[in-house]
């Protein structure tokens, strides 16, 4: 029973990994599968294209979410790094804070352009678009989410330390 509630709290945890991990495969067999049958067997496969383009968006924006959840954008620090650390707070708190309204932003936008897409489908499958264009809203709030916990992780941080996380983990050039 407590590996089962370890494996449960891991997952949920990980929500964006396993998901974008699970549409990249599934985008990669997908693409597999339509080269094979259009060039070995001469019979190609309609419903392929829309599988790997619709997996391959959820990949995109689960992984941006997953990025922003772990620190692993780019950041470029070189000057911030050279202040003092009250200030290097500070201005990783405002920028925290202008990544999350741009990123409610980009939410709401996203939820207008899905709603647009009501009775919308693909020709293959006949998948309703708004699946589609879900997926920027999901990925923008979860986001969002994400960098405004950094944002109180900031504020909550004793005053000579940068912030939440480790200088390790903090951004993809370090």
């Amino acid at each position: 029973m407590r590996t089962a509630g370890r494996w449960l709290r891991w997952a949920g945890g990980n929500l964006e990994e396993i998901g974008g991990v699970t549409c990249f495969l599934v985008m990669v067999a997908s693409v597999s599968i339509g080269v094979f049958f259009r060039y070995v067997m001469r019979h190609p496969l309609i419903w392929t294209e829309d599988v790997s383009n619709f997996t391959f968006l959820w990949a995109v924006f689960l992984g941006a979410a997953a990025a922003s959840k772990r620190h692993q954008h780019i950041v470029v620090d070189t000057i911030v790094l050279l202040l003092p650390k009250p200030l290097q707070r500070a201005i990783a708190v405002l920028t925290s804070l202008i990544v999350a309204g741009m990123l409610a932003a980009i939410a709401v936008f996203g939820v207008q352009y899905m709603l647009t897409q009501q009775g919308v489908t693909t020709e293959a499958l006949e998948i309703p678009m708004v699946w589609w264009a879900l997926a920027v809203p999901v990925s923008s709030a979860l986001a969002c989410g994400y960098v405004l916990r950094d944002a109180l992780g900031h504020l909550r941080a004793s005053p000579s330390s940068p912030g939440p996380e480790a200088p390790a983990t903090h951004g993809a050039g370090r």
